[in-house]
């Protein structure tokens, strides 16, 4: 998504996306989008400790075929898969903590965590 603001349908979108996901058993520990102030792009970051265990290719695989199945308009380059154990997972899980499985809309603006100042972010869950 190229725009500075993050729409309600985009985030209506990737609610659903991390429903499917819940749905077709992918572990899905950490969900957000974060506006990546560079570039003024937001991207969907997916975090799950299948990246470690599975690798990354097919993580990306199993979300592009969850994809497939609800025929999402998230574009696949908006989407992001990270290490469980990534800086930026890290990061968030040392601030925020959301109950298993949850999907909430927790905004994150103009705040800093550790240091780190983090533009915009909306955060669907943290475990």
């Amino acid at each position: 998504m190229d725009t500075k603001t993050l729409v309600r349908e985009d985030i209506k979108l990737g609610k659903k996306l991390i429903q499917h996901f819940d749905k077709k058993g992918l572990d899905i520990k950490i969900a957000f989008w974060y506006l990546d102030e560079e570039i003024d792009r937001w991207y969907l970051f997916i975090s799950t400790p299948d990246v470690e265990l599975e690798g990354g290719r097919k993580v990306y695989r199993q979300i592009l075929d969850a994809m497939d199945d609800i025929n999402t308009e998230i574009r696949f380059d908006d989407i992001k898969v990270i290490s469980y154990n990534s800086s930026i997972a890290q990061l968030f899980r040392s601030a925020i903590s959301t109950k298993k499985n949850s999907i909430d809309n927790i905004r994150f603006q103009g705040n800093a965590i550790n240091g780190f100042y983090i533009k915009d972010a909306l955060i669907y869950r943290v475990n």
